[in-house]
């Protein structure tokens, strides 16, 4: 038996074989379909977040976010601090290095001598501004500190050797002398130095102020054997001590381990130093200050450890 209907052809071997469909049949099953669609419908709108879920979800996000900042931000500084006494112990090794190819003097220090050679600059009276305060400053002056560093002339010409910097064959990289937390901003540019974040101690000199009264670059540096290998030879200078109206104690790159000159707080507690003996390490902020305090009568301590006196002071100390 044959059935035609529109477009197609159905042939039905047995009239018994061919569907009995009604109308109503097949309305009721468009119904059915019509029914399943709209409950499908429904089950995907269930599915959808609501306003309030959005809100609960994005306070969690933020409770999280807040719990995690500080713990990426101690990290970040725990970084920056194993950077930090990295660079100050190529910085101790290269100052050796120099010691063992001289006789054992150290490099200078550079309080105070401004048209002689010292650990990081050829001539620090060329390359330190008379006054800092703005970012004009500092983008002229760094660039001619990273010269006098590497032991060139501000024309960028190699200087001899008895006038280039004195640590320049031993370190190539100016990266080494600033600390990856110590960025430009508006505390540096009131600074005239820098190029390097840190300070050598004046006991290098034995302490000795005679220089300031009787001339510039009269004086030589101690031997490294002579003084105690605990003693703090740098650190890092108080970032703080500059202002609109005085560069502090960023005038050069040497200081008297004293309270008035501080040592640096931006890795909180504790701060980078680095002794005689080649060690670089942290101590906790609190007793660099300690230390520093001590009056002549209390010393010698590692942060007053001036071979040349008794006290570890200097002449005249109170």
């Amino acid at each position: 038996m044959v059935s035609k209907t529109k477009g197609l052809t159905v042939i039905w071997e047995e009239e018994s074989m061919k569907p009995n469909l009604q109308k109503s049949d097949i309305r009721l099953n468009d119904e059915s379909a019509s029914h399943a669609l709209s409950v499908a419908s429904r089950r995907e709108d269930n599915r959808a977040f609501t306003l309030i879920e959005l809100l609960v979800v994005i306070a969690i996000i933020a409770v999280l976010a807040a719990m995690l900042l500080p713990v990426l931000s101690m990290a970040k500084n725990r970084a920056q601090m194993a950077i930090d006494l990295n660079h100050v112990h190529q910085i101790l090794l290269a100052a050796h290095l120099y010691a063992n190819d001289n006789d054992d003097y150290l490099p200078r220090a550079g309080y105070y001598q401004p048209t002689v050679p010292n650990w990081c600059f050829s001539n620090p009276w060329n390359v330190v501004p008379s006054s800092g305060g703005n970012r004009a400053t500092y983008e002229s002056y760094y660039s001619q500190q990273v010269k006098s560093f590497k032991g060139l002339s501000t024309a960028g010409a190699p200087l001899p050797r008895s006038q280039a910097c004195q640590l320049s064959p031993y370190l190539k990289n100016e990266k080494v002398l600033r600390c990856p937390a110590d960025v430009p901003n508006t505390l540096m540019y009131y600074r005239r130095v820098y190029i390097t974040s840190y300070v050598w101690s004046t006991v290098i000199y034995g302490c000795n102020l005679a220089p300031w009264d009787s001339g510039y670059g009269t004086f030589k540096s101690l031997k490294l054997g002579q003084i105690s290998p605990s003693g703090i030879m740098m650190w890092e200078n108080d970032e703080t001590m500059a202002s609109p109206t005085d560069a502090g104690y960023w005038v050069d790159v040497a200081a008297f381990p004293t309270p008035t000159e501080g040592i640096s707080s931006r890795h909180g507690k504790g701060a980078t130093v680095g002794r005689f003996s080649g060690v670089a390490e942290r101590i906790p902020r609190a007793d660099w200050w300690r230390m520093a305090s001590v009056p002549a009568a209390g010393g010698p301590n590692d942060c007053w450890c001036n071979p040349l006196l008794p006290n570890g002071h200097y002449v005249g100390a109170p």
